[in-house]
């Protein structure tokens, strides 16, 4: 089966030469990839990729940090999800609020939009006298699971580019776990994690036998996995 890539830049298709994709499970994702261009481009970037060409589906949307000169045909781009805007300084201060009225500052202020379990689970109801957070946004989604009371906390850009906010337990990953066939793994470290062929449903935070993925590096059309049983002890 042949992996098929699209890319666009501000909504304009772009001919890929190759690419680089690195996401974690507590860091927003970046990317590195080389196209066709005279000139450096710049802004929205969205990467779809698929086995069936009708139907390839969003797998990085993100924006153009820099952009280099390769030669005169070819630019490289370095980017970054759309999460990682979150990086920058913000502020919150709130007085008797829900979680979800935290996202919703966060939202009025970063434009990004965030999204809750499906399955409403009972920390969505907590209230707290007294939410701030000075530093910037990262801070202020790590400060969620402390204050609103949840286990295994993840904030996590998905392919849409929709924020997820809440437990892992309460995500999708936790309800579809995926098994490789060892066949397809290349063992690359002391059980803790395998290169495969690039499978377009993995990212971080899936379920492999048991341990879950923390970082995933994406590129031709292979994907290097690492995983643990459980990333919480190690953040």
């Amino acid at each position: 089966m042949k992996l098929h890539k699209a890319l666009e830049i501000n909504g304009e298709p772009h001919k890929l030469v190759n690419e680089s994709i690195q996401l974690d499970l507590f860091l927003p994702g970046r990317a590195s990839f080389t196209v066709v261009s005279r000139k450096p481009l710049k802004g929205l970037i969205r990467y779809r990729c698929g086995y069936d060409l009708a139907n390839i589906k969003p797998y990085f949307l993100g924006y153009v940090e820099t952009a280099t000169t390769v030669d005169q045909q070819q630019q490289r781009l370095f980017c970054r999800e759309l999460s990682a805007s979150l990086y920058y300084p913000l502020s919150i201060i709130a007085n008797n609020v829900a979680l979800l009225d935290v996202l919703d500052q966060l939202s009025s202020k970063t434009g990004l939009r965030f999204i809750t379990p499906d399955n409403a689970p009972s920390y969505l109801q907590n209230r707290t006298a007294k939410f701030y957070a000075l530093a910037n946004g990262y801070y202020a989604l790590r400060t969620l699971s402390k204050v609103f009371g949840y286990q295994q906390p993840l904030w996590q850009q998905e392919a849409d580019g929709s924020v997820y906010v809440g437990a892992w337990s309460d995500s999708r990953w936790a309800s579809t776990p995926v098994s490789i066939p060892n066949r397809w793994q290349q063992v690359v470290g002391v059980a803790d994690g395998a290169r495969v062929p690039a499978i377009p449903a993995l990212r971080p935070g899936v379920q492999i036998d048991g341990r879950i993925v923390t970082q995933l590096t994406f590129a031709d059309v292979h994907m290097h996995l690492s995983w643990s049983e459980n990333p919480w002890s190690l953040a």
